[in-house]
């Protein structure tokens, strides 16, 4: 049945949540004043659904982080950004301050390893989120996935599942280090 939903969405012109992981997929974008609000998003963004291979399921958890308690400091895991990496024109500022948190990531990992707490970062590349929205025309929103090798602009969804990674006991052995949800984008660390 949802099969056939989607055949008949795209036959009359629309596109269906699952398209929006599909290599090449036009965002249609959209502007904003800032800051930005998600709930003007449209489409809206995709936080709790990932690609599967029939369509999209619900992310599961699988209680990685079941017992666990945490302070929110606004550095639960840094959030950096691809732009600290390629230093793109357009974003001097943005890039300068998220190379920063890449520094800082590092730096406070060194100082607090050997207490027994772990720094990390997630260095996303572009997401659809009210600050693509608000900072960025039409033109310059239609030319974003053409950065990526994945063809598109990920979801926030995509994005999540690194920060669980990074909170969870299966990221155990590693601090200083930052992840890169990005597309296939590369980076040098």
């Amino acid at each position: 049945m949802e099969k056939a939903k989607e055949q008949v969405n795209r036959t009359v012109g629309g596109q269906s949540d699952n398209d929006q992981f599909t290599s090449g997929y036009q965002h249609p974008g959209q502007e904003q004043s800032k800051p930005g609000l998600e709930r003007d998003l449209e489409p809206k963004p995709i936080k709790s659904h990932l690609p599967a291979d029939e369509g999209l399921s619900m992310y599961k958890p699988t209680g990685k982080l079941g017992g666990k308690r945490a302070v929110i400091t606004g550095g639960v895991i840094n959030n950096a950004s691809v732009d600290a990496y390629i230093g793109p024109p357009t974003h001097i500022d943005y890039a300068a301050t998220k190379g920063a948190v890449v520094a800082l990531t590092r730096a406070l990992s060194n100082h607090l390893v050997s207490k027994g707490m772990r720094v990390n970062a997630v260095a996303p590349g572009p997401v659809w989120t009210p600050l693509i929205a608000s900072s960025m025309g039409k033109e310059s929103q239609a030319s974003l996935k053409e950065w990526t090798p994945m063809g598109r602009i990920g979801q926030p969804s995509e994005v999540a599942t690194c920060f669980v990674f990074l909170a969870s006991h299966e990221s155990s052995f590693m601090s200083g280090q930052t992840l890169h949800p990005n597309g296939g984008m590369m980076v040098n660390g």
